[in-house]
């Protein structure tokens, strides 16, 4: 039992070497998203705090956008609820339906 704690111990203080080894800039994003998040952008090659932060956020304001919208510069989608009134075409239907 006291191993465990004691490498919970020795990894606790690893990683907060290694955020204290961090630029100022890179240590207020994991401050702000958290250090798995910016560990993994890093582990990525993705390595300067405001493209860190720039993905974090394209990413968030496409999954919190309202179905059929996305806040992208390609404006809003359309036709991608496939619920009544959709003006997506399914290739599959046949004029039948």
């Amino acid at each position: 039992m006291m191993d465990q704690k004691s490498d919970h111990k020795i990894r606790r203080e690893r990683r907060m070497q290694q955020i204290d080894n961090l630029t100022p800039e890179l240590r207020a994003v994991v401050n702000e998203w958290g250090w798995t998040i910016v560990d993994n952008f890093m582990r990525c090659g993705v390595k300067k705090a405001n493209r860190i932060e720039h993905l974090i956020n394209v990413v968030l304001n496409e999954t919190r956008a309202p179905r059929g919208y996305s806040a992208s510069f390609q404006g809003p989608r359309r036709g991608t609820d496939h619920a009544e009134g959709s003006d997506l075409v399914n290739p599959r239907s046949s004029a039948a339906d």
